[in-house]
């Protein structure tokens, strides 16, 4: 019989780099709900999984992906683009998430 981490494994293998809840990964896999937070809290403890915020995990190997992730968190509207164009600028991607004209180059580009 599988254990539940590499089950956690496999599903978030399939989600490389892209946000999943607890209740995603519940409906895919024959785990009980228990054995899955348990299981998410240690991966995430251990390094193995990102948590995010509002209940959501992350598999990767990208410090710059899960950046992004959590600065999506405060700036939902920011593409990656965007983020990686102005990341040092954390309050710009705040702002631009709200009001896109202030990231726009007044010589016409952005």
């Amino acid at each position: 019989m599988v254990d539940a981490e590499t089950l956690i494994k496999e599903f978030a293998s399939t989600h490389r780099d892209e946000p999943f809840t607890a209740a995603q990964a519940l409906r895919k896999l024959s785990i009980g709900e228990p054995a899955l937070k348990a299981t998410l809290t240690a991966m995430v403890d251990r390094g193995e999984l990102v948590g995010l915020p509002s209940g959501r995990y992350l598999s990767t190997t990208n410090a710059d992906v899960a950046a992004f992730h959590l600065m999506r968190e405060v700036a939902p509207n920011i593409s990656f683009e965007e983020f990686m164009s102005h990341r040092d600028e954390p309050h710009i991607l705040v702002r631009a998430s709200r009001d896109r004209d202030i990231l726009k180059d007044p010589r016409g580009g952005i």
